[in-house]
């Protein structure tokens, strides 16, 4: 309360700079209501804000605010998209790629293998330390990039280099165990096709497959946890240190 009577302003810009972080953010989700999430904002940005040395406080600077807490949801979205990454890949060696639904969420179908991974990598960050590190999170931010700033520029290049890196470097972590096993059941299957001609691989082939994806993912359930979690730490240093300047 004694920062609101001595600078509302710097709850206001921090309010704007979380409003547009839980627009993007991959939690709570897309099907929390909008009024919800303001209200969630309001209370993060008293808890958190801290008031700037030196603020200009103006139009320009709130849509860069805006701008940044956009950023910064994106790029833990960026996270669990990895994880449908992986999960379409596997399904894809699997043979279920044709398998999909179509995600009112998105633009285009996926796959169910992709929507089961992106079920996991938020179960897991739910069930798991992701709501209390999503508050080390903003306040780090806040603590980094402060609001109200007129000296930060954003890297645009580095910005897409290293995230489209980061994610394409996750899905393969998430999938690799899966990939791995299948393509030791098309080993076998090339031997029992050597050994075995009369052995129908069009039936027998399909089922291996994918019960040698499942039993990847299963025996890779444990590694998931930890993979998400290094994922999301540092994720704002990374935004602080290297994509702004």
């Amino acid at each position: 309360m004694n920062l609101i009577a001595q600078a509302p302003e710097a709850v206001f810009f921090t309010f704007l700079r979380f409003s547009g972080f839980f627009v993007t953010a991959p939690f709570p989700g897309f099907a929390v209501p909008a009024p919800a999430k303001v209200v969630l904002g309001g209370v993060l940005a008293l808890c958190l804000a801290e008031v700037p040395d030196a603020p200009v406080y103006g139009w320009h600077t709130a849509a860069f605010d805006v701008l940044l807490g956009l950023a910064a949801g994106f790029a833990l979205r960026l996270v669990v998209e990895a994880f449908a990454f992986g999960g379409e890949a596997a399904g894809t060696q699997m043979g279920l790629a044709s398998l999909g639904f179509f995600n009112p969420m998105r633009t285009s179908q996926m796959t169910v293998l992709g929507s089961g991974f992106t079920f996991i990598a938020l179960g897991l960050f739910a069930a798991g330390e992701g709501p209390s590190r999503l508050l080390l999170f903003l306040g780090r931010f806040v603590e980094l990039v402060p609001v109200a700033r007129t000296d930060l520029s954003v890297d645009s290049y580095a910005l897409a280099a290293r995230v489209g890196a980061e994610m394409f470097e996750l899905g393969v972590r998430v999938a690799a165990p899966m990939i791995a096993a299948i393509f030791c059941s098309q080993l076998v299957l090339g031997v029992l096709a050597r050994a075995v001609p009369t052995l129908n691989l069009l039936i027998e082939g399909p089922s291996l497959n994918l019960s040698a994806g499942v039993a990847g993912m299963i025996a890779s359930l444990y590694s998931y946890g930890p993979i998400l979690m290094r994922a999301f730490d540092g994720r704002v240093e990374d935004l602080a240190l290297r994509w702004l300047r």
